[in-house]
């Protein structure tokens, strides 16, 4: 069962449960749709297993993906911004991993440019090393999963 948040957070929640299936489907995790903050750019997180072999998962990546929006025609292309990402551990106050994304100059622009064709922008950013795998199993000594 998932907790319940809070309904007044100003952040994008997403609940993944059952990541299992995704390792073991061999595909991704991809968010709903949701804005950085009110007439702002639009975005979906995608989460997906990075293999080294067919039979192990050695990381959890996760990638932010740039989204067609009614409001591009008053934002700031390149996109210049930072997106912060954290998993949360449910169990208790502590264990949590948290990763930035930035998206700015040092960044090539096929990245950050704003989506003229399609839905979304077909290049995605983030990172191939967000957490690894072994730290998502529960761990009875430290009460995390």
């Amino acid at each position: 069962k998932s907790p319940r948040w809070q309904s007044d957070s100003p952040y994008p929640e997403f609940t993944l449960t059952n990541f299992s299936k995704y390792l073991d489907l061999g595909t991704s995790y991809v968010s709903k749709a949701f804005l950085t903050h009110n007439q702002g750019y639009k975005f979906r997180l995608e989460v997906r297993a990075r293999r080294t072999n067919v039979d192990s998962c050695e990381h959890i990546a996760v990638y932010a993906n740039i989204m067609k929006c009614e409001n591009d025609h008053n934002l700031v292309w390149p996109l210049e911004a930072d997106f912060c990402i954290e998993l949360l551990n449910w169990r208790g106050n502590f264990n949590h991993h948290r990763h930035t994304i930035s998206f700015h100059e040092r960044i090539d622009n096929k990245y950050r440019c704003q989506v003229t064709t399609g839905e979304a922008n077909s290049d995605i950013w983030g990172t191939y090393k967000f957490i690894p795998y072994s730290s998502l199993k529960y761990n009875s000594t430290t009460n995390t999963e």
